[in-house]
Order: C-alpha cells, then structure tokens, then sequence
C-alpha cells in the first residue's frame, strides 16, 4: 500500500514537474490535440518581424512590420518567437499581424 501511494506522488511530482518546465516555451499556436513539428517560426528581428526557418538564426524573410507597431501582446510573443506548422498556419499568423 505504501510502495503504491509513493509511487503516485512521485508521478504527480514528475507531471507537475513536467509543466514547469513547458511553461517557458515560446508561444505556440496549435489546434487543440496536435502536435506536428513546427516549420517557421515568426520572431522580432531587428523590430521587424521576420520569417525564419524552425532552428535557424537567419531569417529566411524581413517583412516591414514593425513590432512596436503591433499590440503588447503580440510584441510579447514574437520576442520569443510564434512557431507554424506549415505554410497555411504561416500565412494565417502573418494576417493576424497585418504583413
């Protein structure tokens, strides 16, 4: 009895643990229960909003969007950057932000 009650507060430990670590990761905008691999994502570079590839430095794109611009919010999130799937979530983001 004792050896089941440890075991269930060390996995509740382990997912408590788990969502704080998550909790820091830049903001994804995903349908709820997906998961797929993120493709580009959208990051303040240089105050501009830019396009990059999913782990790359270099931005494939600079667009003329300005992040001060754009609502705090939104400025918040590129800072860490906004991750898309695929070209139809990247073009959907970028309307959001008007490019």
């Amino acid at each position: 009895m004792l050896h089941g009650v440890l075991l269930t507060i060390m996995a509740a430990g382990l997912i408590a643990a788990a969502g704080l670590i998550t909790a820091g990761l830049p903001a994804q905008r995903q349908l709820p229960g997906s998961s797929p691999a993120p493709t580009y994502v959208l990051k303040d570079y240089g105050g501009n909003l830019a396009i990059f590839p999913y782990n790359s430095n270099i931005p494939q794109k600079v667009l003329q969007v300005k992040i001060d611009s754009l609502p705090v919010y939104d400025a918040q999130e590129l800072k860490t950057g906004v991750y898309a799937t695929d070209k139809e979530e990247l073009n959907r983001l970028l309307e959001d932000y008007d490019a």
